[in-house]
């Protein structure tokens, strides 16, 4: 059980942890795109 749910903290950080690297992709991606304008 207690191993179960290491596991799944372990995802659920690395889930989060990839959201934030596309949130601040995205906006980079943005920021470049408008910029070009």
């Amino acid at each position: 059980m207690l191993i179960r749910f290491q596991k799944i903290r372990n995802w659920y950080s690395a889930i989060s942890q990839i959201r934030v690297l596309l949130c601040f992709l995205w906006r980079l991606q943005s920021t470049l795109f408008f910029s070009n304008w």
